[in-house]
């Protein structure tokens, strides 16, 4: 179930299953930020989502990855989302997630997603994801493509 795979498995979902949507962000986040010399002489960009560390942790790295950062920076700073977020570290809700009850918590759930589950942003999660674009795709590069 989703909830023992966690945020890199729920990354890499929505990895396979919108990628079209993700591009077109992506893009979004360009044209803004191309000025007359090329991408970062334009408009500072700012991208969001509800909470800002999941759809927008992976529209950063996907931004960071054209950019050249470093996997470490890229870890890094998704690492520290959690934190100016005020979320967890993520350590609890792994332990939780390992102790997952299958049955028990699909019933309680009735079938549902428990998001309890994804609290934090531990940097495990986008070094895992970051791992699964390569060995799925080879590169982010040809992921974008």
């Amino acid at each position: 179930n989703l909830e023992k795979g966690g945020q890199a498995m729920l990354y890499s979902i929505m990895l396979a299953t919108a990628s079209g949507p993700l591009v077109e962000a992506l893009r979004a986040c360009v044209r803004e930020s191309k000025g007359d010399g090329g991408i970062g002489t334009g408009r500072p960009i700012i991208f969001h989502c509800q909470k800002g560390k999941d759809r927008t942790g992976v529209l950063a790295m996907l931004i960071q990855s054209c950019l050249n950062e470093s996997d470490d920076k890229i870890i890094e700073a998704y690492a520290r989302s959690g934190e100016l977020l005020g979320g967890e570290d993520g350590d609890d809700v792994k332990n939780n997630r390992d102790n997952l009850d299958t049955e028990k918590e699909a019933e309680q759930s009735g079938g549902l997603v428990d998001w309890s589950y994804f609290r934090g942003s531990p940097a495990s999660a986008m070094e895992d994801t970051l791992g699964w674009i390569r060995q799925r795709y080879g590169s982010v590069d040809s992921y974008l493509d």
